[in-house]
């Protein structure tokens, strides 16, 4: 199965998109924002306590909304955790 991801879609065509900000490893709030009319949500892992466990549980119960994680830092691997655990884009800080 191959998702597709709608935010770059849009940003391609030049369409406008609206995000918002997740920082709660609630699943019943991840649920209700993955339903919500935003175009992706972004999740801010240099500037919380969210870590790769928490991460990856959020990610989950989002299900198949487009997300997008700011690392925190700009190491390779660093990235490449955060696309491993779901994220459709990935912010480098600095």
């Amino acid at each position: 199965m191959i998702l597709s991801n709608t935010v770059r879609q849009k940003l391609k065509s030049g369409d406008a998109v609206v995000g918002t900000l997740a920082g709660l490893d609630l699943p019943a709030a991840n649920r209700i924002l993955a339903e919500s009319g935003f175009d992706f949500i972004l999740i801010d892992t240099q500037h919380s306590f969210i870590d790769p466990t928490m991460l990856s549980r959020m990610v989950l119960q989002m299900g198949h909304k487009d997300i997008i994680v700011r690392v925190i830092s700009n190491e390779p691997w660093l990235i490449g955790q955060a696309l491993d655990i779901g994220a459709d884009g990935v912010v480098d800080p600095m």
